[in-house]
């Protein structure tokens, strides 16, 4: 998506120079966003803010490379700007700490307002707050803590990973949100409890 936050835009030509060989990743080549990223950190502020007055879990699967750092900058963002009560945020995604470590380490492909934050002092990455949960057994513990809180698992269609003992054991639960920030293809269990919310 054009404007999207941390890293530059995508090349677009490449001018007077012959080129040879283009690889391009179209996931959502033939997409038109209706919303802008401002309408998604209204709605996350909205939601996160309903579920802190439940006093619930946020359970968010998200896919490791790039939805999980996206969503940390909106929380960033929010927090530091006091939008939302800081509360616990738990990345609970070995793949994506590893990923988010690889964008920390790659700056100089930051977009001028990631660049701008970093000149600040802001790490647009990182608040207080927030939780890197490497091992198994701490993620299995993340259910203990008394909410609200937001863990962020993968995977991004309840497939497999963290997230899906999390929601076995918390989606029950009335006070439990579920916020999905991807795509649900049919047959996937995300899908399926999209479906199943809808019909309540």
């Amino acid at each position: 998506r054009p404007d999207s936050p941390i890293l530059r835009d995508y090349c677009e030509s490449w001018g007077e120079r012959p080129v040879d060989l283009v690889v391009m990743e179209s996931t959502y080549g033939d997409r038109e966003h209706r919303c802008s990223h401002d309408d998604v950190e209204r709605e996350l502020e909205r939601i996160v803010r309903s579920a802190v007055e439940r006093r619930g879990h946020i359970l968010v699967p998200a896919f490791a490379i790039g939805r999980t750092q996206t969503l940390l900058y909106h929380l960033n963002t929010l927090v530091e700007a006091r939008r939302v009560p800081n509360i616990p945020v738990a990345v609970d995604t070995p793949m994506g700490l590893r990923v988010t470590e690889t964008y920390a380490e790659s700056r100089r492909l930051f977009d001028a307002e990631a660049l701008a934050k970093i000149a600040r002092g802001d790490d647009p990455l990182d608040f207080e707050g927030l939780y890197a949960v490497w091992k198994e057994r701490d993620s299995a513990r993340l259910r203990d803590v008394p909410g609200p809180m937001l863990v962020i698992a993968g995977s991004g269609m309840c497939t497999g990973g963290r997230i899906v003992r999390h929601l076995q054991e918390l989606l029950p639960l009335d006070s439990t949100t579920v916020l999905f920030v991807g795509f649900q293809a049919p047959g996937t269990p995300g899908r399926a409890i999209q479906e199943a919310a809808q019909e309540r």
